[in-house]
Formats: C-alpha cells, structure tokens, sequence
C-alpha cells in the first residue's frame, strides 16, 4: 500500500442480543445507536436465542440508511448453537446441517459461535465436519483457551474469522469485534467479503471516542 493512503474497513460486532434473548438487557430500539455513538462501530449483528423479532424492532427504530444492522440468529440444535447471518424468517426443519442449507438458500452465511467453549453449548469438534463459512474465533465472554481453539480450527478450515462481543448489556457491546478489511455497506456485502475470508478477528475498546483495536 502506498504511504499515506488509509485502507477503508468496517468494524463490525457480529454477536448481539437484545431483551429478546431473555437473558439480555438490551432494548433493541437503542442497540443501533449505542453502537454507532458510544461504541463507533460501522455496523452490528442482532442476533438473539432463536427469535429475530429483536432484528426487527432495531430495523424499525431506524431510518433507512442510519446504521448497518445485519439480520441474524443464534439457533440451538441437540448439537449445539450456530449463528445464521442474512435470513429474515426461521427455519422450519430443525437439524444443524438443515438450517446451514436453509441460510445459504436464503443467500445468508452460517457462523459457529464459542465452538470449544463448554459452558455455553458449543459445537465443539463439530466444527471441522459442518459446512460453516465462519468460525467465532474470539468471543469476548469466552476463555482464552477456548478462543484459541476455534482459532486453530478456522485456521484448518480455512474459515472466516470472527470476533463478537456477545453482548446481554450496552456496555459489552463492541468489546470484541470483526474487522472487515473493505467497507461494508450492505447485506450482499457482508455475506461476500464473509464467503470471500476478508475479515480480521479483533478485541475492541473504547477511549474517548476514538477506536482502539488489538487483532488477534
């Protein structure tokens, strides 16, 4: 790259969760401005315990243009939980290798959140026989241990990188991050520079307002 010239990226948070999860605390009408203000992130990812009705209340809360605000999920299956990125209605057949096939008919991605984290329904060594485009390699609530092993599997795999803060409070959100290496303006963007491995994995802060980005 020639000095001088600054690269555009995204800073995205993939892993979010409004009241809609439960187990959450966040209205979903102010999780986009949360985000954009005190977090400076260019977009983020709802993505609630199998609903995307807190998607749709964030969608509705924001003007057209506003804010990137990707749809998504955070399913649970016998075999643990995968995050589907890009669909706007649920999966009607119910296994984990179903609902991959259902997201890329959609046109949307599929991720497997904390895979090697024991404590919140991982996919473990599923990993490496699922047909996933994304791994969440670091997961702001999980152990550095288990981080590291997704991080070897999406090395193996040659999967997608993904950082998420996993967020059930404002506060959490944009504590871990993904780093798209282009500017993302879109949804087809999104899935593309996913499927096309253009991310970068990465803890997050913030410091009076300005980014303060560490990659893995």
């Amino acid at each position: 790259m020639v000095a001088g010239m600054v690269r555009e990226v995204s800073i995205m948070d993939l892993h979010v969760h409004t009241v809609y999860s439960r187990d959450s605390v966040i209205p979903p009408q102010l999780v986009a401005s949360y985000a954009r203000v005190v977090a400076s992130l260019d977009g983020i990812a709802i993505t609630d315990h199998n609903t995307l009705e807190g998607w749709r209340r964030a969608a509705r809360s924001m003007k057209e243009g506003e804010f990137l605000l990707i749809p998504g999920v955070e399913l649970e299956f016998p075999e643990g939980e995968l995050l589907l990125y890009g669909i706007e209605e649920l999966p009607k057949r119910f296994s984990a290798a179903d609902a991959i096939d259902y997201a890329r008919e959609a046109g949307g991605v599929v991720a497997a959140p904390h895979p090697f984290d024991s404590r919140r329904k991982g996919i473990a060594e599923l990993v490496y026989s699922l047909s996933l485009d994304a791994i969440e390699v670091i997961n702001a609530r999980s152990s550095k241990k288990a981080n590291s092993m997704a991080a070897a599997a999406a090395r193996s795999l040659g999967a997608a990188r993904l950082g998420s803060s996993d967020a059930h409070t404002p506060i959490e959100i944009g504590r871990a991050v993904t780093v798209f290496r282009r500017r993302v303006d879109s949804l087809d963007d999104f899935v593309r520079y996913i499927l096309s491995r253009d991310t970068v994995a990465a803890w997050g802060g913030v410091l009076f307002g300005a980014r303060r980005i560490r990659v893995r």
